[in-house]
């Protein structure tokens, strides 16, 4: 049974006798030990009287309670427009394996993607700065802060501020909006100071010897690759001797499919030359397309299109893009499988070229002998930079929604295991990145603790910021009040379950 698993397990045994106790025992009201639901509340009196302090400036905290407003309904349009679009595409990921329920539990050391001494550091930042802004915006609207504390549930879930319940209802519908959006709008401004500072760090000291030069990034299942033992994030540096500048560089040496000698360097270390076999390698062979069926498998190399040779897969693209729709193809290829029981490995079909955007399709994919190359130009960029590589509207929204999911790809700004590529002119290298990694993780779990209390559900945040927007526009429509009362939580019900379901669908579905 994985670590994880058996982890949970024994929490779960351990919080459930406590909880029941916490939840039957006679108690008098506002006790250190509370149930929330599913969740006990541990409540304190830690930072009330910074709090207290903090919240004396109410001019300033009210001029940003304007500002907390508008960055809250944009960050729930933001949550809201990817869940819309999770639950478009969740029909394509049914089915195909999820990560893990280790993923969904935002603790540091249970998740394998959030490393345990930065994750926690900026976990605790983004939970009590969340807090603390709660409870500043709540003394500038004169509502008095009860307690703070911690919710518990198998394992820590938050951080609270408890405002005084009877004041938040006397106090106006601004300053409840203010306290709601106060949490989500201080995360969102450390994100962004973060971001800033992560970005200023990495494109104004970090440098790479091998900025673009072709990197061996990772290899696809079965690759033949794999037998040279050739780490990933090596650096390829020569091809039969050449020197190799970048990857289209690279791709110009190889004209046909065949052994070539080449040389790396990984980790500052350069191999001697090794002789390996080069060619355009398929990797997936699409259901019902064109070559489909005609004898071509998974692990075979392309060696001719029509009677000119197709050593990379940028070549047989070009090749592709001078064809039409209905054309017949001569395809020549190397049967891996005969080639290992002794046949003759060097076949050839005919296809007739489907339809792609106008061009010939063939229906296969395809990579350099099973691998995934790259450059450190292109890793740095990707990882300090949502919108490197796209253009239009419909790219600076992809990346704007996407760029948050490059850390479940290992990137923190970029992965550990590129981290050699580079050299920082701002300190040592070890130094450099222990600092931007705490930074990354700092800017990360803020932006995602923000945006997902924006999401707008009730007990989110952003659940009771949507009522008061909803009560707001009901009174310009709705004279009696129980009517409007009842609309008002008609629409938030509706939408609360909606959203919470979806969200539960869409985790499911990701995580098992």
């Amino acid at each position: 049974m994985e670590t994880t698993y058996i982890v949970l397990i024994a929490l779960t045994v351990i919080y459930i006798p406590l909880f029941l106790y916490v939840r039957f025992r006679k108690k008098p009201e506002k006790s250190v030990l509370e149930p929330y639901g599913p969740c006990i509340m541990i409540r304190t009196k830690v930072g009330i009287k910074l709090i207290d302090r903090l919240g004396r400036y109410k001019r300033f905290w009210h001029v940003c309670g304007y500002a907390s407003r508008i960055i809250t309904v944009l960050l729930m349009a933001y949550i809201v427009g990817i869940i819309i679009l999770d639950l478009i595409l969740l029909p394509a990921a049914i089915g195909k394996g999820g990560m893990g329920i280790e993923y969904a539990l935002a603790i540091p050391g249970l998740n394998p993607m959030l490393p345990i001494v930065y994750g926690w550091i900026g976990l605790i930042v983004a939970m009590v700065m969340h807090e603390l802004s709660h409870g500043m915006q709540s003394r500038a609207n004169d509502i008095s802060v009860d307690s703070t504390g911690l919710l518990y549930a198998v394992v820590p879930v938050g951080a609270f501020v408890e405002p005084n319940e009877e004041e938040i209802e006397k106090a106006s519908r601004g300053a409840r909006m203010d306290l709601y959006a106060a949490g989500i709008t201080m995360n969102f401004i450390i994100a962004v100071i973060t971001f800033i500072l992560m970005f200023s760090m990495a494109a104004g000291t970090l440098h790479s010897d091998y900025d673009d030069s072709p990197a061996i990034y990772g290899y696809t299942s079965g690759s033949p690759f794999i037998e040279y033992d050739i780490p990933t994030t090596s650096i390829i540096l020569t091809v039969n001797g050449l020197e190799v500048s970048n990857i289209d560089d690279f791709y110009s040496k190889i004209d046909h499919m065949g052994t070539y000698t080449i040389t790396y360097c990984y980790k500052n270390q350069q191999s001697s030359g090794l002789d390996v076999t080069l060619g355009t390698y398929v990797n997936g062979i699409v259901k019902g397309s064109p070559i489909d069926e005609h004898g071509l498998e998974i692990g075979d190399y392309i060696i001719k299109l029509g009677e000119t040779n197709i050593g990379t897969p940028t070549s047989m693209t070009d090749y592709l893009k001078n064809t039409n729709p209905g054309d017949p193809l001569h395809i020549e290829y190397y049967d891996s499988s005969a080639a290992k029981s002794g046949e003759d490995p060097y076949k050839s079909t005919d296809i007739t070229l489907g339809d792609n955007g106008g061009k010939g399709y063939v229906g296969i994919t395809t990579t350099l002998s099973g691998m995934s190359l790259t450059t450190p130009s292109i890793v740095l960029n990707s990882g300090i930079n949502p919108y490197y590589g796209r253009d239009g509207l419909s790219g600076y929204v992809n990346g704007t929604i996407g760029y948050l999911a490059n850390a479940f790809n290992g990137f923190s700004p970029v992965p550990e295991s590129t981290q050699w590529w580079y050299h920082s002119s701002f300190a040592s290298d070890d130094v450099f990145w222990v600092l931007m990694s705490l930074v990354y993780w700092i800017f990360w779990l803020n932006i995602v603790l923000g945006v997902t209390n924006a999401l707008p559900a009730v007990p989110f945040d952003g659940g009771f910021l949507f009522m008061g927007g909803v009560e707001w526009i009901s009174e310009k429509f709705i004279r009696n009040e129980e009517k409007r009362k009842r609309v008002v939580d008609t629409i938030c019900s509706a939408t609360t379950y909606f959203m919470i379901l979806a969200l539960i669908l869409v985790l499911v579905v990701i995580i098992f």
